[in-house]
């Protein structure tokens, strides 16, 4: 069912929840790429604030990329954040990603409305 959600062009989101209190303190999944013939899987996540800087982000990003590899066969996972977003960067680098690239002009920041430039972490098949 996982397969065919993403296959028919559908995110797939999981919440996280704080293991004591049970509330919903982010979110994590798999940004739409199921138009490339390649089999790419783009992780997105957010936290609340409150409960940045305590391995929640780097706990899910290890979960997807190993679930994206082992059950999808993916041949590439990627991040994109950012240029400047420092705890994304070292979210993704503490899970084996690197830098492949710094997209210009990429995406239009949500506060500013101007375009921003983009950092593509990646992890490929082992």
């Amino acid at each position: 069912m996982l397969k065919r959600a993403l296959t028919a062009g559908n995110q797939m989101l999981f919440m996280i929840f704080h293991k004591e209190s049970q509330q919903i303190i982010g979110a994590s999944g798999f940004n739409d790429r199921s138009k490339l013939e390649v089999p790419l899987f783009e992780i997105g996540y957010w936290l609340e604030t409150a409960f940045t800087g305590q391995g929640f982000a780097t706990e899910m990003v290890y979960a997807l990329t190993d679930f994206a590899f082992e059950s999808f066969k993916a041949a590439r996972v990627q991040i994109v954040t950012q240029v400047g977003n420092e705890a994304s960067r070292r979210v993704a680098e503490k899970c084996g990603f690197i830098l492949e690239a710094t997209l210009k002009n990429y995406c239009v920041d949500s506060l500013s409305k101007k375009l921003s430039d983009d950092w593509i972490f990646v992890r490929f098949t082992e």
